[in-house]
């Protein structure tokens, strides 16, 4: 308990009175103030938590009595720790105590290959994962405050970060990331994974991963094995880790479900009496009864198919989990008005299909330049969604957890919303910041009324940097001034070059000077920011994108420079006319270059393999 108050009192600076009475509950919590003392109800630490932000954000009120209960048995935040950040213990320890006064009850910490294992001294080797010592300093303080800390690792695909020591791991892959079913090496590794978190976490329950497989037995397999059914592999492999899941004492291993539903999809057998797809009753009559699915869905929602995947899911005997996403993986700021938006569907379509357990998924996919907490007014919102409260309870919670305003924070994503012009999941800051000036490979998205809403994000970013995550808003001020510059300069340039205007081209050289200062600024402030929540591991790969934006933007300048004074006689990059007619008619969330694509870099090159 001393722990728990004391973690309440260094986060919102509230302390129940000794006199505070304590009642243990069945379920939910409630909180009396009667003659100015407190009586809290509970079922877990999570509640006198969540009770103590409740209090103060009902203080000044003399008398009153209120309950809540959540209508999820599972209500979990997970936080993506793999795609080049992993979170410090100051910022774990933070994030379990917001989540607990905003009504959670689990969290996953997503690691690939981000944590210590015993006997297995490359996994992680370099990539700041946590030790062994960390994660049982994790779980004890989670286990104060009643959260659930659930192992979430991935025990098929996704383990690519294994192939940089290759000669450790020689043999286990099947093609891509995807381990060698079938191979004494590959759950040799997975017990090895099992055994040791089974030794740092106290929960019995724990994510497996196994989702985006879907390359399965066409590798090395296919090599070894010839061409078999996938559905057969995925049941093999899964009954190995069902075994092993019961040798140290797990409960249930979760796995995301998109391996059933998508190897369905691609079978045109798999078709139900109404001719609807679906996953067949002899793979759902396979699925070992310690296993449990959970249906991940971050893009349908735009289509009318959204519920056809939530019918595929009703045949599976054990429970079902869904998880919504509160994206923040496309670049340096949340979506966090869709978010919202996607928490309202998400908690109507699982009440609809009465899924219990529901996971809020924080990925970084593509270099986790976005802050963790920038999406804490999104997890507000599902925390008083799950409760069957309103918006209002939440800006009252947000308010109360960290003394901002809930509508002027839900502006940190102001910038790539332009106002909610553009669509859902882009991120029109982090292009521009990308788009090389004279290759101008995202020319055609530049619009330039874009600009005068970089400008009023600025203009709220700066009125927000004070307070505890003022550091946050400094970061996208920073980004909006060299976005501001960068934005339309390749377009400008081109023009110019084209027109054989050589005084712009000499002006747009001189604004290349201020445009390296706001990017020195930008990198500064984006450091700060990563150190205040991360491991310092992984903030070499954003030194080195934006440090190579600035020697690029040196280049740039010195040619143009020499091209003005006639030193040299062209710059072919910028005769080379644009395909913008072509490519403006794809779609734009996919492809190498598209809004939310995880292969975004400063070139249309790649150093190797790209995708």
């Amino acid at each position: 308990m001393q722990t728990l108050l004391q973690g309440i009192r260094e986060e919102i600076g509230f302390v129940f009175p000794e006199n505070t009475v304590y009642q243990q509950r069945e379920k939910g919590l409630s909180l009396t103030l009667e003659n100015g003392k407190y009586t809290v109800g509970y079922s877990s630490a999570a509640d006198i938590a969540r009770a103590a932000l409740l209090a103060k954000r009902n203080n000044g009120i003399a008398e009153y009595r209120l309950q809540e209960q959540s209508d999820y048995d599972d209500l979990c935040f997970m936080v993506d720790c793999s795609r080049n950040a992993v979170h410090n213990l100051p910022t774990v320890k933070k994030l379990i105590r917001n989540i607990a006064m905003l009504g959670f009850n689990s969290i996953m910490l997503y690691t690939e290959d981000t944590y210590q294992i015993k006997d297995e001294p490359v996994f992680g080797y370099l990539r700041g994962g946590y030790t062994i010592e960390e994660m049982k300093e994790i779980d004890a303080y989670a286990c104060s405050f009643g959260i659930e800390v659930i192992p979430c690792i991935q025990t098929l695909a996704h383990l690519r970060g294994l192939k940089r020591w290759y000669a450790d791991y020689q043999g286990i892959f099947d093609c891509e990331d995807i381990l060698m079913v079938g191979e004494e090496r590959v759950y040799a590794l997975i017990e090895n994974m099992f055994k040791t978190l089974s030794e740092c976490f106290s929960s019995r329950r724990i994510h497996i991963g196994m989702d985006e497989a879907h390359m399965v037995g066409r590798g090395a397999y296919m090599d070894k094995h010839g061409c078999r059914n996938r559905f057969d592999i995925l049941s093999e492999h899964l009954q190995v880790i069902s075994k092993l899941l019961d040798k140290y004492g797990y409960q249930a291993g979760i796995m995301w479900s998109d391996m059933f539903w998508k190897i369905a999809k691609e079978t045109k057998e798999c078709v139900d009496k109404q001719g609807r797809v679906c996953i067949p009753p002899s793979v759902l009559e396979r699925l070992p009864n310690n296993v449990q699915v959970c249906h991940w869905n971050y893009a349908s929602k735009w289509s009318a198919a959204y519920e056809d995947y939530f019918r595929m899911h009703k045949g599976f005997k054990t429970p079902v989990w869904f998880a919504e996403a509160a994206h923040k993986c496309t670049g340096y700021m949340p979506a966090t008005y869709s978010n919202n938006n996607a928490v309202e569907l998400a908690v109507r379509m699982t009440k609809k299909y009465d899924m219990k357990s529901i996971i809020y998924c924080a990925w970084a996919d593509d270099g986790a330049e976005c802050s963790l907490f920038s999406v804490l007014p999104n997890m507000a919102y599902m925390g008083n969604k799950a409760r069957g409260k309103n918006k209002g309870d939440a800006k009252k919670d947000f308010y109360a957890l960290t003394g901002y305003s809930f509508d002027q924070f839900m502006k940190v994503g102001y910038a790539d919303s332009c106002c909610g012009k553009v669509a859902d999941g882009c991120s029109p800051t982090k292009l521009a910041l990308y788009n090389d000036l004279f290759l101008g490979q995202m020319d055609f998205n530049v619009i330039p009324e874009y600009l005068e809403y970089f400008k009023k994000a600025r203009t709220v970013a700066r009125r927000m940097t004070k307070g505890q995550y003022g550091y946050i808003f400094r970061t996208i001020a920073d980004l909006c001034d060299v976005v501001i510059i960068k934005y339309d300069m390749g377009i400008r340039l081109r023009t110019a070059y084209q027109a054989g205007d050589k005084q712009t081209l000499a002006e747009i050289a001189d604004e290349m000077t201020k445009l390296q200062r706001k990017l020195r600024a930008f990198i500064v402030s984006l450091r700060a920011q990563w150190l205040t929540t991360n491991k310092p591991h992984g903030f070499e790969i954003l030194e080195f994108r934006i440090g190579g934006l600035i020697e690029r933007t040196k280049a740039c300048q010195q040619r143009l420079r020499q091209y003005v004074k006639g030193e040299i006689d062209a710059i072919p990059e910028l005769a080379e006319k644009l395909l913008g007619e072509v490519l403006e008619g794809r779609n734009p969330r996919t492809g190498r270059f598209g809004y939310n694509s995880f292969m975004l870099t400063a070139s249309v090159n790649s150093f190797g393999k790209s995708s």
